[in-house]
């Protein structure tokens, strides 16, 4: 597979737990880049008292689904791509975008699959649901709190603008996993799943 240019496009990827291939989010850089200045153009034009800066997360909690994981921050590699969690038990955040609870879209990756008869850290995303709490903790301990408002299954060559940038003014978070049929002959899950959340 050759190397996506970052003067064309932004691959975001997502590594599934049982698989070396990447799964990619293919993101036009000029839509990307055109969203992301009207929501810096109006955080700037924010009375400086207004401007919140959230702390640095560390975990992740979503009671309902038993999940409890430390969190990763990873960022955009050389190839243009996210990078994922390192250890398939752990989340990651996009350290390259929003915090949790600040505006805008924060993203956090996860593994999906079984490593050694135990599930990945999102193995069980699928079973959210609208209306279902997630939780992220921060390095001073702090809990912000997000409610699950939509889950959508993206097809692997889809538009994925939405899911990393934002500019309604709400603090969101976003989860990414893997989703659907393993095919042997790409060495790819057919889409991924993506969990939508505001504050």
């Amino acid at each position: 597979m050759s190397k996506l240019s970052l003067g064309a496009l932004i691959a975001f990827i997502i590594l599934c737990a049982l698989s070396p291939i990447a799964l990619f989010f293919i993101v036009p850089r000029a839509n990307v880049e055109a969203r992301a200045a009207t929501a810096v153009t109006a955080a700037i034009e924010k009375p400086a008292e207004e401007i919140v800066r959230a702390e640095l997360p560390s975990r992740i909690r979503i009671p309902r689904l038993g999940i409890n994981a430390h969190l990763e921050h990873v960022g955009i590699k050389a190839d243009g791509s996210l990078d994922a969690p390192k250890d398939p038990f752990n989340a990651a955040w996009f350290a390259g975008g929003p915090r949790p609870g600040e505006i805008g879209s924060a993203v956090i990756d996860g593994h999906y699959g079984w490593i050694d008869d135990v599930p990945a850290v999102f193995d069980n995303l699928n079973s959210i649901v609208k209306g279902d709490r997630i939780y992220v903790i921060d390095v001073t301990g702090s809990t912000t709190a997000f409610t699950v408002t939509e889950v959508r299954v993206f097809d692997k060559d889809a538009d994925a603008t939405s899911v990393f940038v934002s500019n309604d003014g709400k603090a969101r978070l976003n989860l990414i996993t893997c989703e659907g049929a393993w095919n042997e002959t790409t060495q790819k899950y057919s889409g991924r799943l993506v969990v939508f959340a505001e504050k």
